[in-house]
């Protein structure tokens, strides 16, 4: 009965692998495949678009000028920055990771201030400090 099943798996399995091979060479026609390296694609290359840096005009390249972003004014009246949720009072408002305020998304805080995520620009707000006199 052994004998039996290790004829029947070592039948199905060499004909598993012949099946295949004769798939492949139907493909090729004879024919050793050619290598194109001008049709495949580079690994190391992005496969995201790339941002424009630089338009034509009349021949020339002209850089392009990026608008300068500036992060919509936020006053921090304070920073909870030791647990878990870091939270922070910004505009009389309390706040935490990731919540929105303004178009900003709060991306960190720490005791010496937030990070906030505006427009794809990452910004640094530090609370101001009151001046004593």
């Amino acid at each position: 009965m052994k004998r039996l099943i290790i004829f029947i798996l070592t039948v199905f399995l060499s004909g598993s692998f012949y099946i295949p091979s004769l798939c492949l060479a139907e493909n090729t026609e004879g024919k050793i495949p050619e290598f194109n390296p001008i049709a495949t694609r580079d690994p190391f290359m992005s496969q995201f678009p790339k941002k424009e840096t630089e338009k034509k005009k009349s021949g020339v390249l002209v850089p392009i000028k990026k608008e300068e972003i500036r992060p919509p004014e936020f006053t921090i009246q304070g920073l909870v920055w030791g647990k878990i949720s870091p939270q922070a009072i910004v505009n009389n408002t309390v706040v935490g990771l990731g919540d929105s305020i303004n178009e900003a998304k709060i991306i960190d805080i720490n005791k010496e201030g937030i990070k906030i995520l505006f427009k794809e620009e990452v910004f640094f707000i530090k609370p101001q400090t009151e001046e004593k006199k």
